[in-house]
């Protein structure tokens, strides 16, 4: 911005220090300045410590008693608010909404929204006015008859007029597409959380199904060599026993290790201490799957329903208000202002001042280049994420359809295993049956009721897929007790 000041000469002098008026005029000047900054608002500091000692005593002790009262309170595109009670142990519901409140993480991501709106507020605000003023004394030279000259100019920049509502409506859309974006984060936490309960769940009925097998297992490599003792049995049945019983050891070992994992994972995402106690709500089996949209109708929904989706919408119009307001800028800045001075000759003049930048080498041309390019590279996101987003859906029902036949399935087949166990298990009362044969039949019962978790529990991971994926909530409601 260029600063706009009458020319003075001196000619002669007849006193080189200011006059008293000519001080009081200066004084008030800068006081009338400090005043107008001063009333038109400021930021005010405050310090603010980073404390260790009390941020990680928040980490350590999280405030359950508003955790509550917020999750009652929740105001989300995607999560319902619910009452969190804790006496019946945590719900896959509850730990996803506890989640979004209390995860460190999403906190620090929620931080973005207060950015952006600061962001908005600014690109609303119009540069303030120059004001200048000075004073010049005769020093030398014939100074007979001078006075102290001064000048005094006030300037403003009117190209901020030009690009404001572009630059307010770019501000605008960025920071709703900040907000869906920060939502769409809370909703991939939230849905990490009830995949984290449904996996401990359905674990832990593996590990009582393999403990279960275990103790048959034992029981059988018992009876296996006793046969051999009496040699009824050879070293190859008893080696095969006793391989069996050590591969469902490892397996239990495995599965053990695996819902710890989930256990530090669902911990992590609850923002609680590794120590705190938590206990899941009984009976939770996974949501149902029968009754979903259909491919076309997930497929429909997705502009609508992918938050990320509509965050990039926003972005893109974002971007488009500020490519446009790189295209005004490139009209050239334009400053006028008033300017009132007196020379050391004693003659006052005062007027007006414009200036304009020729733009022959800038003009603002690469910096709207830059805006179209990177205009075209979020279209282009867009389209791939909106691809991406229905072959996941495509796929993922795909997996559910046969995931619930090999459920099915497994459910026949471990109903025709216990009755099978059934008749053995009388047989041998009445001394029909060999002993070993009831066992075999028992552990191979046993190895499909894990199984069949087994199949309950990649479903409940593909319907947690699907609602990622679909930006929908589909399960109603918690609950239901494992078959």
């Amino acid at each position: 911005m260029a600063l706009l000041f009458a020319d003075s000469r001196e000619t002669s002098r007849a006193d080189t220090r200011p006059t008293r008026p000519q001080l009081r005029t200066l004084r008030a000047a800068f006081h009338a300045c400090l005043l107008a900054s001063t009333l038109f608002g400021c930021v005010k500091y405050e310090r603010r410590p980073l404390e260790h000692d009390a941020i990680e005593n928040q980490l350590l002790h999280p405030d359950r008693a508003g955790l509550r009262i917020q999750a009652k309170e929740l105001n989300h595109p995607l999560l319902k608010p619910l009452e969190i009670n804790e006496r019946d142990g945590l719900s896959p519901s509850e730990a996803a909404v506890l989640a979004v409140l209390a995860n460190p993480s999403i906190q620090a991501v929620r931080a973005r929204r207060g950015v952006a709106a600061a962001q908005l507020i600014l690109a609303g605000v119009l540069p303030d006015p120059q004001l200048a003023s000075g004073l010049d004394f005769p020093a030398g030279g014939s100074e007979a008859g001078t006075v102290t000259a001064f000048n005094t100019g006030l300037n403003w920049n009117l190209q901020s007029l030009i690009t404001r509502s572009a630059r307010v409506q770019a501000a605008r859309a960025r920071a709703e597409s900040v907000d869906l974006s920060v939502s769409w984060q809370e909703w991939q936490v939230a849905e990490g959380a009830k995949l984290n309960v449904y996996r401990i769940t359905l674990m832990q009925a593996q590990i009582n199904e393999a403990q279960v097998a275990i103790r048959a297992l034992q029981e059988n490599l018992d009876l296996v060599k006793k046969a051999v003792d009496i040699g009824e049995m050879t070293i190859v049945d008893l080696d095969a026993a006793r391989s069996s019983l050590r591969a469902i050891e490892l397996s239990l070992v495995d599965l053990q290790q695996r819902r710890a994992q989930e256990w530090v994972q669902l911990k992590q995402a609850l923002g609680l201490p590794q120590d705190d106690e938590v206990v899941l709500q009984s009976g939770i089996d996974p949501p149902k799957a029968n009754q979903l949209p259909t491919e076309a109708e997930l497929i429909a929904a997705l502009a609508k329903s992918r938050l990320d989706l509509t965050a990039l919408r926003k972005g893109y119009d974002s971007q488009d208000a500020t490519f446009r307001a790189a295209v005004q800028a490139q009209f050239p800045p334009v400053n006028i202002g008033l300017a009132q001075a007196r020379d050391t000759g004693n003659v006052v003049t005062g007027g007006f001042g414009l200036s304009i930048n020729l733009p022959f080498l800038n003009g603002n041309r690469a910096q709207a280049s830059v805006e179209a390019a990177t205009r075209r590279q979020l279209l282009v996101e867009y389209r791939a994420r909106l691809f991406e987003a229905i072959s996941n859906i495509r796929v993922i029902l795909t997996d559910l359809q046969y995931l619930r036949q090999k459920l099915i399935a497994q459910q026949r087949a471990l109903q025709t295993s216990r009755a099978l166990v059934t008749t053995y298990e009388n047989a041998l009362r009445l001394g029909q049956a060999d002993a070993l044969v009831y066992y075999n039949a028992r552990n191979n019962m046993i190895s499909q009721q894990i199984a069949l978790y087994g199949f309950k529990l990649a479903l409940a991971e593909r319907f947690v897929a699907l609602e990622i994926a679909s930006g929908m909530s589909l399960s109603e409601a918690d609950g239901g007790a494992p078959n």
